[in-house]
């Protein structure tokens, strides 16, 4: 895709108002969101007609209304069937919130699902090693993730 002062000064639009606060007093202003949303799943932008790139499957987008800035994310039905695999979930447990963090503590954990439902472990998550075999924890942005020394991500059962 090329790229041209039109096209950038929209790219910058889209950018700043899709993650901008908006006081509850305006929340009307909440509209171009979805309406820049729609565009983006739907239908090719079109600037001096050229069409620019194809329909987004998802949207990950700041969320205004939590203080962590954590994200919402937008899927569209088919891209969630096709891509997209339960693998486990955990409960938690918010223990401290502050203005602008919080501390949360694991209560419970599962990665076994039976006719749509969860089956609770009654325990935190755990992982299985053969004999000899080590594995490598680091703190990444969804939590702690388990690695073989070969890379291979090894996941909490």
């Amino acid at each position: 895709m090329k790229q041209d002062p039109v096209f950038s000064r929209i790219e910058t639009f889209f950018e700043t108002i899709f993650s901008r606060p908006v006081h509850e007093t305006f929340s009307e202003q909440y509209k171009i969101t979805s309406a820049i949303a729609q565009k983006l799943t739907t239908g090719k932008i079109k600037i001096a007609n050229e069409d620019y790139g194809e329909p987004f499957g998802a949207v990950v987008y700041p969320s205004v209304a939590h203080p962590s800035r954590a994200d919402n994310i937008a899927i569209k039905p088919h891209i969630e069937k096709q891509c997209l695999l339960l693998q486990d979930v955990s409960e938690i447990c918010i223990i401290e919130n502050e203005e602008h963090s919080f501390k949360i503590k694991v209560t419970d954990f599962s990665s076994n699902f039976t006719n749509g439902e969860i089956i609770w472990s009654g325990r935190t998550p755990s992982w299985t090693v053969e004999k000899g075999e080590a594995l490598i924890f680091t703190n990444e942005t969804n939590g702690w993730v388990a690695r073989k020394q070969d890379g291979t991500i090894v996941h909490p059962h």
